[in-house]
């Protein structure tokens, strides 16, 4: 299973997909992205491959300058 990762120039995750195969000629699952975004390759010893898709969009961004994902700060009320 491999688990691409879809971001904005922010590091904010747009979208997560795992796929089983890819076909030869695509770099990533995502068809389209703008200038400003990006697709990560999660490696697979990175401990958030083992979280669902959603825990990850939730409690993970990009750090864009190290390309790999940091968790986010929890902000305090």
């Amino acid at each position: 299973m491999r688990i691409f990762i879809h971001y904005n120039k922010d590091g904010r995750i747009l979208s997560v997909a795992r796929v089983d195969h890819l076909a030869e000629n695509l770099e990533h699952p995502f068809m389209l992205t703008d200038d400003d975004e990006s697709v990560l390759q999660l490696k697979p010893d990175d401990p958030a491959e083992k979280l669902a898709s959603h825990q990850i969009h939730e409690g993970y961004k990009v750090d864009v300058k190290k390309k790999r994902l940091k968790k986010k700060s929890k902000r305090r009320s």
